[in-house]
């Protein structure tokens, strides 16, 4: 009898294959052996191999060419590489395999627990994630560790080895296992088409690796994995973030007509690349972009954009050791002007905080209680000047190169509007001095995302020359919901009344002011939710690329 194992859903593609279990290492199989003293050398040995070992692996795999990784992810990568270097974890290990006579592997898991406690005490989502990360790249170096002593070697099954060849090449798989690790997940044969585990979230790391190789996934699986047999055949839907085990012919043929239905319709959408979005009364709708790394303005240009209407900087200081330098920005700016040949591209200013923290930027003794209301986005840098000038800096001298614009994020009063524009006004004096090329009228603007400027926007549309609503923030800040929190995320409603009364005042005042506006974030890349923004008076709507189209087709069928 069929039944449907539910998560949360990464991708869109919906596909066919065989449960492949991986098995999953926990530290609870590890067990306290001792060991000789005249053996400690050889255990420290065995250690630093498997080390070494998980290092060439990342590092093999961050120059693998055929993976086609994102820059973000292969950003990524250098992260984990990072903490195979951590003291606590890697010293404190060795240590306590000399102090406690004790096997490499009971001293790992040791000193884990250790570092756990530590990140337990952190109260911020972001930090909660990088425990994760530790935990995966434990869970792979036990794996290692158990695979380098001979005595084991035939129990690669039993310990979940990482041995990620298919049983038969000409089957299509699907992994399923508890975790799995980013490195296992790269490493996977070419017949591997989705996975799907318990841990993990649509914002984890593990999610990025599914995006970055088009792999659909599902993570945080509800029920238990025992449920599934290897190589059963299963059905992973991404979009509804659902596994369907056990399904007859008659359930394989609706989804196998569903997955022609939906690849008929994006071979549809293909079509409408070139077609001007104008509405049946004859009004022009500008559908552009949001990108998170320059790489992207390749797809953007690919699903026809008119721009980039968000480029997300804050996604070039994540996953770094410090800060990237003026020069690094400087030419992922200009990658992203060139690439889009004069067509608007508007750079979001550092918007880092909440759920995009940047440990390097903060404080990390003095944890906020609600990072969300914190020390974030234009307020950090503000309280920053040194960060934001080095970054508007960057962004004015590849202003030379094409459309660029400036997003200010998180503004809720003119007084901050006016104090950006002073410090933008003194990065032009610098570059003046120094005999800088840069455009001298590069529009400045705001992210509306704040309630208090969304009530408030004709005070500020004085200091700004566009507007952009930010309304991911808007309807979280607006309803008071985390919209993550899974308690809550069921209020978090786009089209609640107090929201509609908020866009509608700031579409009518810019109207009044004759001042450009689009619209960002979730709501305008649903196609549930495009009909209501139009009749709403928004003509800009910028979203994930490979929405475009899909509201390009929704825009010129409505009536």
């Amino acid at each position: 009898m069929a039944f449907v194992i539910q998560g949360k859903g990464v991708g869109d593609n919906l596909v066919f294959g065989k449960a492949w279990l991986l098995p999953h290492f926990s530290k609870l199989d590890v067990k306290f052996k001792s060991v000789a003293p005249e053996k400690l050398g050889s255990e420290l040995l065995r250690f630093n191999k498997a080390v070494n070992f998980l290092k060439s692996e990342l590092k093999e795999l961050s120059f693998d060419d055929e993976k086609k990784l994102t820059r973000e992810f292969r950003s990524l990568l250098e992260s984990y590489r990072l903490i195979l270097d951590d003291h606590v974890l890697i010293n404190g290990t060795k240590e306590k395999i000399l102090h406690s006579s004790c096997n490499a592997e009971w001293a790992l898991v040791n000193q884990l627990n250790i570092i756990c406690k530590e990140f337990d005490k952190i109260d911020d989502p972001y930090f909660r994630e990088r425990k994760q990360d530790v935990e995966q790249l434990v869970s792979r170096l036990l794996k290692t560790l158990v695979n380098s002593d001979d005595s084991k070697r035939n129990n690669d099954q039993r310990h979940g080895s990482h041995s990620n060849k298919s049983d038969n090449s000409n089957e299509n798989w699907i992994v399923i296992s508890k975790d799995i690790s980013i490195s296992e997940v790269s490493y996977l044969d070419k017949n591997v088409i989705g996975f799907a585990t318990e841990l993990g979230s649509p914002t984890s790391h593990l999610a990025i690796l599914a995006r970055s190789l088009n792999i659909p996934a599902i993570l945080g699986i509800t029920k238990s994995l025992n449920l599934i047999r290897h190589g059963e055949n299963i059905i992973l839907d991404a979009e509804c973030g659902t596994i369907i085990v056990g399904a007859d012919k008659k359930i394989l043929d609706i989804y196998q007509e569903r997955k022609e239905k939906k690849l008929r319709f994006k071979k549809q959408l293909k079509k409408l690349k070139n077609v001007e979005c104008i509405t049946k009364s004859g009004n022009y709708i500008s559908l552009m972009a949001n990108i998170e790394q320059p790489q992207e303005t390749i797809k953007a240009i690919d699903q026809g954009a008119n721009g980039i209407g968000l480029f997300r900087s804050e996604f070039l200081f994540i996953n770094k050791k410090s800060m990237p330098s003026e020069n690094e920005q400087f030419l992922a700016y200009k990658k992203v002007a060139v690439d889009m040949k004069g067509l608007p591209v508007t750079i979001r200013t550092l918007d880092s905080g909440a759920d995009k923290n940047i440990p390097y930027l903060y404080n990390t003794k003095e944890q906020p209680a609600n990072p969300a209301l914190g020390l974030r986005a234009v307020r950090l840098c503000l309280a920053n000047t040194e960060i934001f000038t080095i970054q508007i800096r960057a962004i004015l001298r590849s202003s030379c190169f094409g459309n660029i614009k400036i997003l200010l994020p998180l503004i809720s009063g003119s007084n901050e509007i006016i104090a950006c524009r002073k410090l933008i006004l003194n990065a032009m004096t610098q570059l003046d001095s120094e005999k800088t090329k840069y455009n001298k009228e590069i529009e400045i603007g705001a992210m509306i995302e704040v309630p208090s400027a969304a009530i408030a926007i004709r005070s500020l549309l004085p200091h700004l020359d566009f507007v952009s609503l930010g309304t991911n923030d808007l309807i979280q800040y607006t309803l008071a919901i985390d919209r993550t929190n899974s308690y809550v995320s069921s209020l978090y409603d786009p089209e609640h009344p107090a929201i509609i009364e908020l866009i509608k005042n700031v579409v009518e005042v810019c109207n009044e002011y004759n001042t450009p506006l689009s619209i960002c974030g979730e709501m305008a890349g649903n196609i549930r939710h495009t009909e209501l923004l139009l009749n709403l008076g928004l003509k800009c709507f910028s979203m994930n690329c490979n929405e475009i189209l899909l509201i390009k087709e929704k825009i010129l069928n409505l009536k």
